[in-house]
């Protein structure tokens, strides 16, 4: 995704991961949608990342977009609870700021 220049405030609301990062789909998109995180949890997140991918596209196509929008999943540890930051738009509305859920 690219972006034009802009205030030095947008990074207020991003995050930075630095890593060997590992991604769902395997073969990094620009478009629709996308997960990577670090490490190794205790669970495999291939299959709930292909899962909310498939989500994705079947919502993006209810909402009748013109192309399937970015949608991110960042799931992270915090104390040996997994927490997620997602990021993305739906049906033409911004889904807002990063959330953890």
């Amino acid at each position: 995704m690219e972006l034009p220049s802009g205030p030095l405030a947008r990074l207020n609301s991003c995050l930075f991961m630095a890593g060997h990062l590992k991604r769902e789909p395997q073969a990094k998109v620009t478009s629709g949608f996308s997960s990577v995180w670090l490490g190794d949890p205790p669970f495999d997140p291939r299959p709930a990342m292909r899962w909310t991918g498939q989500l994705h596209s079947w919502m993006s196509r209810f909402f009748h977009d013109k192309s399937e929008p970015p949608y991110r999943v960042l799931p992270y540890d915090r104390g040996g609870m997994y927490f997620a930051v997602l990021n993305g738009k739906i049906g033409g509305k911004s889904a807002g700021k990063p959330s953890t859920t």
